[in-house]
């Protein structure tokens, strides 16, 4: 699957069935996620930072391999294929992109919405590796079908999910982009601060579309609601996608 303007650029794009999208969705407000298998692993202390958390101005050139992995919005859930985020900041920056988006998925939830499991983004993170890719950039996008983990679980998934990104491809920057919806979406942000948290240590920059004030708020959620009060529509996509961007840039080292 192509965005119109990424021509030569690779997009590899893992889709799910839209109608168990919703179904998963409207479950999750009232039973825990099903944790992966990554998820039993003992927490360890985060592994030191192999470099400060910035990012290099040559990772992010025109023509860099990037590998975006994340959940429903990355996937582009109820709009065309290719207007998503994740296509327009790759169509922006010109980059070759593998985007990698599964509804339902998290660090921690491994059950995709169509059924299929071990997809939390560990796990992706390796299967990629396995595959050959080499990439100057990781972006781990998402948490919010991660709600009712744990914090503590969370951390240790988070830090196992940067840390495999680190061994695969050790001169390679990591960003993780923290969750957000519209309307609030039910706990849109990482209200325990587990994700951030954990991301910086780890030495992955970390993109907050919570703070210091949030990205999607009262005022602009009717424009860019799908409908459903948690995911995004065209218009909405491209916002993340412009504010995506001038988060990125004000962390260039």
């Amino acid at each position: 699957m192509r965005s119109k303007r990424l021509g030569h650029h690779r997009v590899a794009s893992t889709v799910a069935p839209f109608a168990a999208v919703v179904a998963l969705l409207l479950t999750a407000c009232s039973s825990p996620p099903v944790p992966s298998a990554s998820s039993a692993a003992s927490p360890t202390a985060p592994t030191p930072p192999a470099a400060a958390a910035t990012l290099s101005p040559s990772r992010l050139a025109e023509g860099a391999e990037v590998l975006i992995i994340g959940d429903s919005f990355t996937e582009g859930y109820g709009i065309a294929p290719g207007t998503d985020w994740a296509h327009l900041v790759a169509d922006d920056r010109g980059w070759q992109a593998t985007i990698d988006g599964v509804s339902g998925t998290g660090f921690t939830q491994g059950l995709a919405a169509d059924g299929r499991t071990g997809l939390d983004y560990a796990n992706r993170v390796r299967r990629h590796a396995e595959a050959g890719g080499a990439y100057d950039l990781v972006i781990l996008q998402g948490g919010l079908n991660d709600l009712l983990v744990p914090a503590a679980t969370e951390r240790a998934n988070v830090a196992a999910t940067v840390q495999a990104a680190r061994t695969a491809w050790p001169d390679a920057d990591v960003i993780v982009f923290g969750p957000t919806a519209p309307f609030g979406g039910g706990g849109n942000r990482d209200e325990s601060g587990a994700i951030r948290a954990t991301a910086t240590e780890a030495g992955a920059v970390y993109i907050d579309p919570a703070a210091p004030s949030p990205w999607l708020d009262q005022a602009n959620s009717p424009d860019f609601d799908l409908g459903d009060r948690l995911h995004l529509n065209d218009a909405g996509q491209a916002y993340l996608a412009a504010r995506f961007v001038d988060a990125v840039l004000a962390s260039v080292e």
